[in-house]
């Protein structure tokens, strides 16, 4: 072979691997998803992160400023909108912009610990950026590996294996159909239950992550895209339709579903005098509490929730949301709105209600009981049910090997229809449509 097709071969093949590797990048990106961790880091001053593996700490551009070794520390702080990178001897600053610390062997995790908080592990890496109120951490990790970190700390690890499946691929849903909700925050997603709690590495669990790579790749679907999927606690027997409270949320999988009279349900009470009432309300801003004589549920939505109270006062009567209610008097004592109110003899104000939650989507206690002897539902059983009309899709690009264990007998769902399509995909961002590999058509039992 002359000199000159040598080269020509050998450019050839340079640019195919350059091809292939901006794919591999491409897709590598698609399956991120960015974190903000509010939690615990939320305008935090000054943190410490390091590796078992080492850190290498990147500029906005790329470019490499600090690479320590095993155990080493990287101190960042907020210092009048400027960030400060400590590490030994070593001092830098970055203005207006941010930094990245990522592990040096991917597969180690990045330790992150302030003065407040103890140490926390996150996979992936982690960016850094000065705000005004001090910090902004973004912990940059794959969805699955994100997963690994809401599953368990959204749904007890005891809970039997198909019901966290089914939270697993709720959670994988909503991720993905979610992502870019904070992006004008600078994140897709925060670590809140406002998103999806998320606690990384440190509240991993072994079920949980068997459930999560187990499902890989597994979503729900409708009308060829994502659906817009939610879960609750305890939905105290019945689900909730979000179009009660929001006309234009209606979902035709997301319709009220009656649990089973004989599923036990969990009970609550709470008990107020109108004083605390009255001041828990005017604290919240409902300045026309003032001077409460009382209160009553004016107006209920079909799943039986209290959509409004109607207050009343020396002045009259007016009415506010009940969502407004539970938030002024705290969403953790007034559990749900699933719910009456009672007045007592000795003036006092008793709510008594049924579940935890906003009741929208699976039911979390529902899925334990349909997973646990003697119905041992899997969990496409227990996505039909609380999601009724969806299908359940593999989505590309994930592993291939996983694709093909999805026409297994791990899919017994009556009246199953198994058939493979494609899906032109769009944007990544949009979460609208993507590439499909299999779909499967659900169907719950009979006889609910």
């Amino acid at each position: 072979m002359s000199s000159g097709r040598v080269w020509l071969a050998t450019f050839l093949v340079w640019m195919l691997i350059g091809v292939c590797f901006k794919g591999w990048c491409a897709a590598s990106e698609r399956n991120t998803i960015r974190v903000g961790l509010l939690r615990f880091y939320k305008g935090a001053q000054s943190v410490t992160l390091s590796s078992d593996s080492g850190l290498t700490v990147t500029d906005a551009t790329g470019r490499e400023l600090i690479s320590c070794e095993p155990e080493a520390v990287v101190v960042l702080s907020a210092e009048g909108g400027v960030l400060t990178i400590r590490s030994g001897l070593d001092v830098l600053s970055e203005a207006g912009s941010f930094v990245t610390a990522s592990p040096r062997r991917p597969t180690s995790t990045v330790r992150i610990e302030t003065l407040r908080q103890p140490v926390r592990e996150y996979r992936g890496r982690i960016e850094v950026r000065p705000k005004a109120c001090g910090l902004l951490l973004v912990n940059v990790v794959s969805v699955e590996d994100y997963l690994l970190g809401v599953v368990s700390a959204e749904m007890p690890s005891s809970y039997p294996d198909e019901a966290i499946k089914a939270q697993a691929v709720t959670a994988r849903t909503y991720a993905l159909r979610n992502r870019g909700k904070h992006a004008s925050d600078g994140f897709d997603l925060c670590d809140t239950s406002n998103c999806q709690i998320y606690g990384g590495v440190s509240v991993e669990a072994d079920r949980s992550t068997a459930a999560v790579r187990s499902t890989l790749g597994t979503v729900l679907f409708h009308d060829g895209r994502l659906a817009h999927v939610m879960y609750t606690s305890d939905c105290g027997g019945v689900t909730q339709d979000p179009s009660e409270m929001r006309p234009n949320s209606k979902f035709p999988y997301l319709r009220s579903v009656t649990e089973p009279p004989e599923m036990p349900q969990s009970s609550w009470e709470a008990l107020f005098t109108l004083q605390d009432v009255r001041d828990k309300l005017i604290a919240a801003g409902v300045k026309q509490a003032a001077g409460l004589t009382g209160i009553r549920a004016s107006k209920l939505g079909a799943s039986g929730r209290v959509l409004e109270f109607e207050i009343t006062t020396d002045s009259g009567a007016t009415s506010i949301s009940g969502t407004k209610l539970r938030s002024a008097l705290g969403v953790n004592v007034i559990k749900s709105l699933l719910l009456s109110v009672e007045k007592t003899l000795g003036g006092t104000i008793l709510f008594r209600g049924k579940g935890s939650g906003h009741g929208i989507g699976l039911c979390q206690v529902g899925a334990k009981w349909f997973a646990s002897p003697p119905r041992n539902w899997n969990y496409t059983q227990i996505l039909a049910y609380y999601f009724p009309g969806t299908e359940i899709v593999v989505l590309q690009p994930y592993d291939s090997s996983a694709r093909t264990t999805r026409t297994s007998d791990q899919f017994v769902c009556p009246e199953r229809k198994v058939e493979t399509k494609s899906v032109p995909p769009g944007p990544a961002e949009s979460g609208d449509r993507v590439g499909i590999e299999l779909e499967l058509r659900l169907n719950a039992p009979r006889g609910l």
